[in-house]
């Protein structure tokens, strides 16, 4: 008779799990058909050793700049944000301290990260200049309004 080796000592032997070798269809593994898939390994198993040397999901720390709470996050997620302020600092109205210039814009995208708003400081578009300059104008025409009102 043959000698039996579990589906566990066979898969640490392979590198892959012995629930890998049972998906494979096979319930017992005896010592001579595990050394003909160690020399010349099938397709399942190749397979098999590729999806445990796939990374794993990649976070970086990013840090909110007005109060430094740390979080993990998917770099994907805010990429392209200058400035990130959490949740907390930014529902009580803080906002991070960036030197103003002229031109510059500093724009607030909501839930970059969940938790966080990612604003990007940068030189403002024509279509962002002239919309900064028309309620500059709305501004001023009211406030004229305003002052000659009568006050109740």
């Amino acid at each position: 008779m043959r000698e039996r080796v579990s589906l566990g000592a066979a898969g640490q032997r392979l590198g892959v799990s012995g629930g890998d070798i049972r998906r494979a269809g096979y319930a017992k593994v005896t010592a001579g058909r595990l050394e003909a898939w160690e020399h010349e390994p099938p397709a399942w198993l190749r397979k098999a050793r590729a999806r445990k040397r796939r990374p794993g999901p990649r976070r970086v720390k990013v840090s909110c700049c007005v109060c430094g709470t740390v979080r993990g996050v998917r770099p994907g997620l805010v990429e392209g944000c200058t400035h990130l302020v959490c949740g907390r600092c930014g529902r009580s109205g803080k906002r991070p301290e960036v030197p103003s210039g002229p031109g510059m814009v500093l724009v607030r995208t909501f839930s970059v990260a969940g938790y966080f708003d990612g604003y990007v400081h940068r030189i403002a578009t024509a279509g962002e200049r002239a919309g900064v300059h028309r309620a500059a104008a709305l501004a001023r025409a009211g406030l004229v309004n305003a002052a000659g009102e009568p006050e109740s």
